[in-house]
């Protein structure tokens, strides 16, 4: 009794504390699962063109981007995967990360925007961030383990009593009072929703505290978790972009290359990064480094192959947002980000009723309160 009592307010409290923030990064988290569709769809300047023979080489269009826009660092390119898609380059610049879209064919900019002004963008820093910077990120990651903990004390507080049958707590009696209703509904649905919730708080408390995670996945599996970028120890780039990503599809053949990550300074490699059939990450978590003057290979990362620890941090961020399953588990996932506000919604019309309420009605003399934890095991009585 005093296990379920000290879960109870562990639960109540949690939520009152997290409610609001989890109720954001949700229903955020539901705008963004399919954010790159959206994206696309809002912008199809910025994706699509159309579809004809011939095209540049990556150099140029790096080249010609570089040109448009000297005083800002490439960062990342998104090369086009069919006829009709544009590349994509991201650069850092005072203002912010800029996107620009080259058509492939003839080196043309098709759009430019920041991603910070672009809906989709603002609701990922929304999501990531609640639009407050590593600060914003950090307290997303503290209600991430609150939301684990709500799973977890919320578990133990449906529980049934012995005596009593699990299905109990899956009813939902609506023919019963406002007040049944919301218990029960907020009873029902968190149960249904807690694997889901639970595996939602664990990978998006990695995510934000990717480092710790890694430590702590290495050191239970004896293996290495994350690979630092190598350093290449060059004075920038020799070789064209198409020699180094031809000779980074030899070091690693097959798959689709998602993503070129750009030395970010004078001593770093430069990133080829591939998706095999077998990734759930739909960019993949294949990797080859290079030295951007000679084209050494300096590291092959096959995520085919990878070691334990490597292999488990890599399942963090598709089972974040669905992806292990593909578009089911996707929109599984929007839905789920439903669920936070739904429960917190329903858990504060329940404290408001039996806390707030009550205080504020005039007792009726000879009357005594009822504990807010113990209100509903004498409703079961009276509504079996």
């Amino acid at each position: 009794m005093l296990i379920r009592k000290i879960t109870f307010h562990v639960h109540l409290y949690a939520g009152m504390l997290a409610g609001l923030l989890l109720l954001v990064t949700g229903l955020s988290g539901s705008l963004i699962v399919f954010a790159d569709e959206a994206d696309a769809f809002l912008n199809e300047a910025a994706f699509r063109v159309a579809e004809r023979d011939g095209g540049v080489s990556l150099q140029t269009a790096l080249d010609g981007v570089r040109k448009a826009y000297p005083g800002e660092v490439p960062t990342v390119f998104y090369p086009a995967h069919d006829k009709g898609e544009t590349h994509r380059f991201m650069l850092r610049s005072k203002a912010g990360l800029r996107l620009v879209s080259v058509d492939p064919h003839d080196g043309a900019i098709t759009a430019t925007r920041f991603r910070d002004q672009t809906f989709v963008g603002w609701t990922r820093d929304l999501h990531v961030q609640i639009l407050s910077g590593r600060n914003g990120e950090t307290a997303v990651g503290v209600g991430g383990g609150l939301l684990f903990a709500l799973c977890v004390s919320g578990l133990i507080v449906w529980f049934p009593k012995p005596g009593r049958h699990f299905s109990e707590g899956l009813k939902i009696q609506w023919g019963a009072g406002r007040k049944r209703q919301t218990h029960d509904l907020h009873r029902a649905g968190g149960f249904f929703a807690l694997v889901l919730l639970t595996v939602t708080a664990v990978t998006g408390v990695a995510l934000v505290f990717d480092d710790a995670a890694g430590k702590a996945v290495s050191f239970l599996t004896r293996s290495p978790a994350r690979l630092a970028r190598p350093e290449a120890k060059t004075s920038g780039f020799a070789l064209p972009l198409d020699d180094l990503r031809n000779r980074a599809e030899a070091a690693l053949p097959g798959g689709q290359l998602t993503v070129i990550l750009f030395p970010r300074n004078q001593r770093e490699s430069i990133g080829f990064r591939k998706r095999f059939a077998e990734d759930w990450h739909h960019t993949g978590r294949s990797f080859v480094y290079l030295a951007p003057d000679d084209g050494k290979i300096l590291r092959v990362d096959d995520s085919r192959s990878a070691p334990m620890g490597m292999a488990m941090m890599n399942l963090i961020y598709p089972l974040h947002t669905g992806e292990w399953t593909g578009v089911p588990g996707r929109i599984l996932q929007v839905l789920v980000g439903f669920a936070p506000g739904a429960l917190f919604f329903t858990g504060f019309l329940m404290w408001w009723r039996r806390v707030v309420v009550r205080r504020l009605r005039p007792r009726r003399p000879g009357r005594a309160m009822v504990r807010p934890e113990l209100e509903f095991e004498e409703k079961e009585t009276i509504h079996p």
